[in-house]
Order: C-alpha cells, then sequence, then structure tokens
C-alpha cells in the first residue's frame, strides 16, 4: 500500500473511533443525565428524534450508494450530461433529506 493510502487508512480509522467514542458518551453518559434533569418523557422524545435522524441517515446512504453506479457508468461512458442530471438528482434528495 502506498504512503497516502495508509494516510488515508489512518484518518479513516480514527474518526471511525472518535464516532463510536462520541456515541458512547451520548449513550452511556449524557442518557442518564437527560433522564435525572428532564424526565423519562424528554429522554423519549430525543430517542425518537434520533431514530428519525438514522432513519434519514440510511436513506441517503442508500440513495448515494446507489446513484455513484449510474453517475460512474454514464461518466466513464462519455456521457457527462446524464451523468450531471443523475448527480444533480442526487444532490436534490440529499437537500431534502
Amino acid at each position: 500500500m502506498e504512503k497516502s493510502g495508509k494516510k488515508q487508512l489512518f484518518i479513516n480509522l480514527f474518526a471511525s473511533v472518535v464516532v463510536f467514542a462520541t456515541q458512547f458518551v451520548i449513550g452511556f453518559v449524557l442518557s442518564p443525565y437527560i433522564i435525572a434533569k428532564l424526565g423519562e418523557a424528554a429522554n423519549g422524545f430525543i430517542t425518537l428524534a434520533n431514530n428519525f435522524t438514522q432513519y434519514a441517515t440510511l436513506l441517503t446512504v442508500a440513495v448515494n450508494s446507489m446513484s455513484n453506479r449510474f453517475i460512474s457508468y454514464e461518466y466513464n461512458r462519455g456521457n457527462r450530461k446524464k451523468a450531471e442530471e443523475y448527480f444533480v438528482s442526487v444532490f436534490v434528495i440529499n437537500a431534502i433529506c
């Protein structure tokens, strides 16, 4: 693996660890604090809001993954106009989600 590939792998690994640590802190430290200060009902609303956010993230990942295939296919065939149409469509969907 070349140096830039190793560097990118390290950056991705570090970012994944930071995300995991943040989720851990929110799940195990912040939740009991919210329950103690605001009550169980507020914690239920926060959990519901987090679920909606996770559904939107799942939808965004699915659309982006699917669109990568179509955009790269048209771009590599030399059909830049069609690739740009796909790209704009995905951008609009991402803006809505």
